[in-house]
């Protein structure tokens, strides 16, 4: 494997790899930082497929050794209400406490390691929906390298990836925030750097009152469900009444603090193409900007807007959910528009 590759000019925008490039060449969009804090929201919701038979053989001995009974349904790791049944009460797997975290299935041990194989070779990352990201993206240890999952193939029609490289490249570029990005991306003119075009505060939130019951789904496990609790509430309490009036929404005043967490996470959803290929990269960039107003519209505080901007990450890649929040190209062109 070639050595790992930082896709950043000068300019700070993602750079391209010739077509000559390796295919198995890795590309970061800078150091992979990452720090577990053991929130126990990794072992909730997601669905976890053994690898092989010996993973699987190895997960029964583990199993019959801690006393958890039938650890495997249809090929996964078994769940309680949606918690994996090897997570301890202190949010702790248990095979890691016990064996050590090289005895885990290969799925737990790579989170939150994503990798896509995309046109320029291998792009690797740390998933935007781990609860612990935004606390340690920037600060963070860089994580090990030399264990990379190749990723699935997931190459763009030349349009789309130009379009996904100017936007990786705007939200990289200094001195970017989140409002700023929201104008660029609306076409609007930018009249300060905090100043969301106008009405589109209000037309995103207005649309994602169509997603609750996709917050609300079981599903999701608790942790994420806990962590979703104040945006759920949020948009339940802004009624059904369309259109929204603006009156009822606060300022759209975004922290530093939480601007570089989002869009930090934007970067990441984009250039990890996390999420359905059927969506346009505008649109993957809408569904991230709804979301950071909504959870900052519920609760602002870094420690309780943090997890639930996570939560937020994984929910909304889930199937159906961009369906709900823009069924058609129209209501995605008012969102951005208001026409």
């Amino acid at each position: 494997m070639a050595a790992p590759a930082d896709p950043a000019d000068s300019s700070g925008a993602a750079a391209s790899v010739s077509a000559a490039s390796p295919a198995n060449t890795v590309l970061t969009l800078g150091p992979p930082r990452h720090a577990c804090h053991a929130c126990g929201n990794c072992c909730t919701g997601w669905k976890v497929r053994l690898a092989d038979d010996s993973e699987r053989e190895r997960v029964i001995r583990q199993a019959a050794e801690l006393g958890v009974p039938d650890p495997i349904v249809a090929g996964e790791l078994r769940q309680v209400d949606s918690v994996c049944v090897f997570l301890g009460a202190d949010k702790l797997c248990r095979i890691h406490a016990r064996y050590g975290e090289d005895e885990k299935p290969i799925t737990c041990q790579l989170f939150p390691r994503r990798s896509v194989r995309a046109e320029d070779g291998i792009r690797f990352g740390v998933d935007p929906g781990c609860s612990s990201s935004w606390r340690s993206f920037a600060t963070g240890p860089d994580l090990s390298l030399w264990f990379i999952p190749t990723g699935r193939d997931q190459h763009k029609k030349p349009g789309l990836a130009a379009v996904e490289r100017k936007l990786v490249s705007l939200a990289r570029s200094p001195g970017m925030t989140l409002a700023r990005f929201a104008s660029v991306l609306a076409n609007d003119p930018i009249a300060a750097p905090d100043q969301f075009p106008k009405g589109m505060g209000t037309r995103l939130i207005d649309r994602l009152r169509a997603v609750i019951p996709l917050l609300e789904d079981r599903e999701n496990g608790p942790l994420i469900g806990a962590d979703l609790a104040a945006t759920r509430t949020f948009l339940r309490r802004l009624g059904t009444a369309r259109p929204l009036p603006s009156k009822r929404l606060p300022p759209l005043v975004v922290p530093p603090g939480l601007d570089a967490i989002v869009l930090d996470a934007l970067q990441r959803t984009l250039y990890l193409r996390i999420g359905s290929d059927e969506i346009p990269p505008s649109g993957h960039a809408l569904v991230v900007i709804g979301g950071a107003l909504a959870c900052l519209l519920a609760d602002p505080r870094s420690d309780r807007f943090g997890p639930a901007f996570a939560a937020w990450s994984r929910v909304s890649r889930l199937d159906g959910f961009w369906e709900a929040f823009a069924p058609d190209t129209d209501a995605a062109r008012w969102v951005l528009t208001g026409e």
